[in-house]
């Protein structure tokens, strides 16, 4: 069996291969999908489309020309799907941690502030390098100094999280806040 033959009629050995090769780019797209802000549903329908699309035209390949090609867009697709799955059966894990994790920054922050008076400019000082900076989203996390109502000097913690919303948090407040 030459290497044509093997990509054009794969063995499970190839297939498995195939998967371990589209795995990186089936989590990628899953990522990029659940932070598409808006246009969620419409972009799952479009992949799906094409991926139908797909799957029709290479079964019509496959028997014309004994070919197995569909079986590579039946893995790439049920990959896409298994771990969109996964992510959105544990979105709300994903942001419990990442409260959890914005809420450790803010501490840090908080004992920043009780050691040298005043809110750091930054939190990418020395002084933060063992404080998570990146939520459980994926995404990084903003610090931004502002003022409160008595004109205090005060601060917000802001990430991406799911399907174009931002939380922000304020040390001392119990919730996060979400906003689109």
């Amino acid at each position: 069996m030459n290497t044509l033959d093997k990509i054009l009629r794969p063995q499970k050995k190839q297939l498995f291969i195939f998967g371990l090769l589209v795995t990186p780019f089936a989590i990628f797209t899953v990522w990029f999908v659940m932070h598409v802000w808006m246009f969620l549903d419409s972009f799952l329908k479009v992949i799906y489309f094409l991926s139908a699309m797909a799957l029709l035209v290479t079964l019509y390949i496959d028997s014309r020309c004994k070919f197995k090609l569909s079986k590579y867009v039946l893995i790439g697709v049920g990959l896409f799907t298994f771990y969109l799955l996964l992510t959105m059966n544990s979105e709300g894990y994903l942001v419990r941690k990442s409260e959890e994790r914005g809420k450790e920054l803010a501490y840090k922050i908080e004992k920043y502030k009780e050691e040298k008076g005043k809110y750091p400019e930054d939190i990418s000082l020395s002084y933060f390098n063992n404080t998570p900076k990146w939520s459980f989203a994926g995404t990084r996390y903003f610090y931004e100094k502002s003022f409160d109502e008595n004109l205090q000097p005060t601060y917000y913690i802001t990430y991406a999280a799911f399907h174009g919303y931002w939380g922000s948090y304020k040390y001392g407040r119990e919730k996060w806040h979400y906003y689109d």
